[in-house]
């Protein structure tokens, strides 16, 4: 029952630290942009950031709907780590190598080292929200499945003729 509710505070936290994190970086992105293109920017971006933040909070809806009744707790630990990975590790990196390697490279090199680094944050992205969701959707499905009976022993059940053979 504690570690149950432990890990819906791991769950809860991850998530919430997610959506500060992502609130974060679309203000970052947003006053990074060209005075002229702002109001574009931020349509973008605050959309994207309600569309995140929405599925974030719906999680964690499911997650305090299920807290006393989590199949794994691993599978919990797996959707939370995997979602940090891919909504605030990698663009964290992506953020890092653009500014670093923008001073390091020609710019030729560099666009084309962009290109490279931006198609693995692509697939790297969606395979860790793919795989997140995988262990979410078998730990919603597993908490909600009737639990199964332990299967009676068949070696002590007594049979029909054992009285006979006394």
């Amino acid at each position: 029952m504690e570690q149950s509710l432990s890990i819906y505070r791991f769950a809860l936290w991850g998530i919430l630290g997610v959506i500060l994190l992502h609130a974060v970086y679309y203000s970052a992105v947003i006053f990074q942009a060209p005075r002229g293109f702002r109001s574009m920017y931020i349509n973008a971006v605050m959309a994207q950031f309600l569309i995140y933040s929405i599925i974030l909070m719906l999680e964690m809806l499911v997650y305090w709907i299920i807290r006393r009744r989590l199949y794994r707790v691993v599978w919990v630990r797996l959707h939370i780590i995997t979602l940090w990975a891919a909504l605030v590790l990698i663009p964290l990196v992506y953020v890092c190598l653009y500014y670093f390697l923008g001073d390091a490279m020609s710019p030729e090199r560099f666009s084309h080292m962009l290109a490279a680094i931006s198609a693995f944050r692509t697939v790297v992205f969606w395979g860790g929200l793919v795989v997140g969701h995988l262990f979410f959707i078998a730990t919603i499905v597993k908490s909600f499945s009737k639990k199964q009976a332990p299967a009676a022993d068949a070696t002590n059940t007594p049979d029909i003729l054992d009285e006979f053979t006394q």
